[in-house]
């Protein structure tokens, strides 16, 4: 019998750390082939195509092509029972891409595993709770409306076909949340859904099987987005603006919790940052810093501290306190108001560093978590109830070959 594959079709590159996270080993394990491509090259010109640095680079075995008619030469190698997992959004410059999978009859899947707030929790328990609650119901009509847009240009783009593009097979859900029209997926509710443990419940419960090293003492976490090279900030813009600035904020805000709480600060490196030795000391100072072990720092540290980053909802997982820190040159990034949604679902706001100039602020305590509201974020975010949450890759292959017969 011919070997089924496991191919992941990624936007830009494809790391090792995608291969671990989007079941490359469960695939490997259960028989199939792992075929990993970036399809960025494919997809944009020269000029427009992302450089690889630091950890941020495609793996050894990944497939790059070159052009479309590269990367449609290599769907003809696929077969319809073969797992596609399709990690490129639909856009004006990759339905094409989704053109051809129908065109050869090879069905695909859908996944949202790492979801973030994109929008202040509604509450009415006070006016205060009111006011922000009416203005999030006018901000999500208005990302209602823009997300509108992108659908229609991509229809302009595609024209009547657009209305036969195919959905996908499966969906693959971390929790309840949504948001109109996203992901960027054709007849995305026609597909079957499958419950599942979000990307960061994995990272935690592969450090606990892994048992990852951490400090012996008692440490605050600090998770570093890699704000002035972070290879994102090129794909979708909004790079913050005065690093220099931004790191000063930092480093004196961060030097203020060690003393107001006795925590020692440990930096977890973003796996895509890419320091200078001059870059991190810039950054950081001399602090002590690890990287790839970012889910075991945060179980076993007594406070977490970050601006929006995604692996935040490692620390809900976790139970930990967590203090949201931003600054006048953070708001008006693109993650600007993200700090401010974290912060408003999962505490009591941010932090301003620039308090903290000159010797002002009020003392840093560690707060404590209040378990209504991370429990709801565990719903929304993490896992949707009855969820699978261990050994999430098997079970997703077990409902595949049910519908597809065992290979």
């Amino acid at each position: 019998m011919t070997q089924r594959n496991f191919v992941l079709l990624c936007w830009h590159l494809v790391t090792e750390r995608d291969i671990i996270r989007f079941g490359g080993e469960a695939f490997q394990k259960r028989g199939y082939k792992g075929r990993y491509v970036s399809c960025w090259r494919a997809l944009y010109e020269p000029e427009n195509v992302i450089s690889e640095e630091g950890d941020f680079r495609n793996h050894p075995d990944a497939i790059v092509p070159e052009s479309r008619a590269e990367l449609e030469s290599f769907l003809d190698t696929l077969a319809p029972d073969d797992f596609i997992l399709m990690l490129v959004p639909l856009m004006p410059e990759t339905a094409w891409i989704f053109q051809a999978l129908d065109a050869r009859n090879l069905p695909y899947v859908s996944a949202w595993l790492a979801k973030t707030p994109a929008n202040f929790p509604i509450r009415w328990d006070s006016l205060k709770d009111v006011g922000q609650s009416v203005r999030t119901c006018v901000r999500a009509a208005i990302k209602a409306l823009r997300l509108t847009r992108e659908r229609l240009r991509v229809y302009r783009a595609v024209g009547p076909r657009y209305l036969a593009l195919r959905g996908p097979k499966f969906f693959l859900r971390a929790g309840t949340y949504s948001l109109p029209f996203f992901p960027f997926v054709p007849k995305l509710h026609r597909a079957e859904t499958i419950d599942v443990g979000s990307l960061e419940l994995f990272w935690v419960t592969r450090s606990l099987a892994n048992g990852f090293l951490t400090p012996n003492n008692p440490y605050a976490v600090f998770l570093d987005e890699a704000m002035g090279h972070h290879p994102d900030w090129s794909i979708e813009g909004g790079r913050p603006q005065a690093m220099e600035a931004i790191n000063a904020d930092i480093r004196r805000t961060l030097d203020r919790i060690e003393r107001d709480t006795g925590l020692p600060v440990v930096i977890a490196l973003h796996p895509k940052s890419a320091y200078t030795p001059e870059a991190f000391r810039e950054a950081y100072m001399d602090r002590q810093s690890i990287k790839h072990n970012t889910a075991a720092l945060i179980r076993n540290a007594d406070l977490v501290i970050g601006h929006a980053s995604t692996s935040l909802t490692m620390a809900v997982i976790c139970n930990k306190p967590i203090i949201f820190l931003t600054n006048q040159h953070i708001r008006k990034s693109r993650d600007g108001l993200y700090v401010d949604f974290f912060a408003n679902w999962l505490g009591n706001g941010a932090t301003e560093m620039e308090a903290y100039r000159d010797g002002g602020g009020k003392p840093f305590q560690v707060p404590l978590v209040d378990r209504k509201k991370y429990e709801r974020y565990m719903r929304l975010f993490v896992a949707a109830e009855g969820a699978c949450t261990e050994s999430v890759w098997d079970h997703v292959i077990d409902r595949f070959e049910a519908q597809t017969g065992q290979p």
